[in-house]
């Protein structure tokens, strides 16, 4: 009994393999769909679909959405943190010289550097948040002690006018094109001439940039810091509301230079104390009328009612 051989033609082995690769294909992008951004894993709370526990994937970009909606966005938000890195914070260029008015000047503050530099025994390589940085060179704090002592950090400034001014100055710092909220949730305000709009529906009808303002807690998760040399707040009536805001159970600031108005001067000193810190110099410049608290934190083996 003789026996058949079908051959197999090689075209139609290959017609098959394009057939199974095809319907893998349609089976893999009806199972899939990827996100337009970054993805995050956040939870619903219990007694939502499925009585548990769900998944929803959102984007930077929703959530920046949601925002200049008018949303608050709560600080402990999982992106957030995400949103301020990479999309609000412009990275220093440290290759580039400096481009300041007065090159010959030395310190730039009302005198706080170097009583900054004199009480933390000249430490080279700190880092600093400056809150209401301005151009970068008036009146910085900050400045001197990046220059002289090789600080880096966070300079962070709402005024887009400001802002622009202070990216040419081409400091060693990042930038962060924003403020900090002085309430404990992200949200989008209005600046117009320096002053910052508030959520009320008067403020929301008035003309001004709009800008997004970033709780401190969320600003720090975003560039990794936990430990903090300098905190400066210049930042127009509202350092008090921004250092209420500070969780400073989760986050070592081991000097803060707060300007003030006269009234406030109690209620700050007041407060900080309460958070563990003592104040070790008050500086008043009659002439430009601006005075600064310098605060730093207690050892654990100071006595409290400092």
């Amino acid at each position: 009994m003789s026996m058949r051989v079908f051959a197999v033609k090689p075209k139609l082995i290959i017609i098959f393999i394009i057939v199974v690769v095809v319907l893998l294909y349609l089976t893999f992008k009806s199972t899939y769909r990827p996100s337009s951004g970054p993805l995050s894993t956040i939870k619903l709370d219990a007694g939502s679909v499925g009585h548990g526990y769900a998944t929803v994937v959102i984007s930077t970009q929703d959530l920046e959405d949601r925002l200049r909606k008018g949303e608050k966005i709560d600080e402990n938000s999982s992106k957030l943190a995400e949103l301020i890195r990479f999309k609000y914070i412009a990275k220093a260029k440290p290759d580039r010289p400096y481009n300041l008015q007065d090159v010959q000047k030395k310190d730039f503050s009302r005198g706080q550097s170097m009583f900054i530099e004199e009480t933390l025994g000249s430490k080279k390589n700190g880092f600093f948040i400056d809150i209401g940085a301005g151009d970068g060179e008036k009146d910085s704090v900050s400045l001197y002690l990046e220059k002289e002592l090789r600080w880096t950090g966070l300079l962070i400034e709402p005024d887009p006018a400001k802002q622009q001014d202070l990216a040419l100055k081409n400091r060693k710092a990042d930038i962060l094109h924003g403020c900090v909220n002085n309430e404990k949730f992200a949200m989008q305000k209005k600046i117009k001439e320096g002053h910052l709009f508030t959520d009320s529906a008067s403020d929301q009808d008035q003309e001004g940039y709009p800008v997004m303002c970033f709780p401190f807690s969320a600003i720090a998760t975003a560039i990794g810091r936990r430990h903090i040399d300098l905190v400066t707040i210049d930042a127009n009536r509202r350092e008090l509301e921004i250092l209420e805001t500070i969780p400073f159970n989760l986050i070592e600031i081991e000097i803060l230079s707060v300007e003030f108005q006269e009234d406030e001067a109690n209620d700050i000193i007041q407060f900080m104390r309460s958070q563990g810190y003592k104040a070790i110099n008050l500086m008043d410049n009659r002439i430009l009328d601006k005075r600064d608290l310098i605060f730093r934190r207690r050892s654990t083996n100071e006595n409290s009612n400092v």
